[in-house]
């Protein structure tokens, strides 16, 4: 899958209590996100369930969460420039 047809599948959303996540998305298993001050989008994945992001957003120390399940599960990062 192309990286410009992932991003129009994904609906970011701001995450509420991130001191560094600003905005997480999620579509056929990657995770896109977008941290604060940062113009670049970070695409997780390829294997991540939506209930990853939906903790994320829930909890009360997403960016905490996020480094944890990043580490734990060894996701693989690809970094391409924001347009949203």
């Amino acid at each position: 899958m192309k990286v410009s047809e992932l991003l129009a599948k994904t609906e970011m959303q701001a995450v509420p209590k991130g001191k560094n996540l600003f905005k997480i998305g999620w579509a056929d298993g990657y995770l896109i996100v977008r941290f604060k001050g940062r113009s670049k989008l970070y695409i997780y994945g390829a294997r991540i369930a939506e209930e990853e992001r939906d903790k994320l957003l829930r909890v009360p120390y997403p960016d905490k969460l996020f480094t944890q399940l990043r580490d734990k599960h060894c996701w693989q990062c690809m970094k391409v420039e924001g347009t949203r």
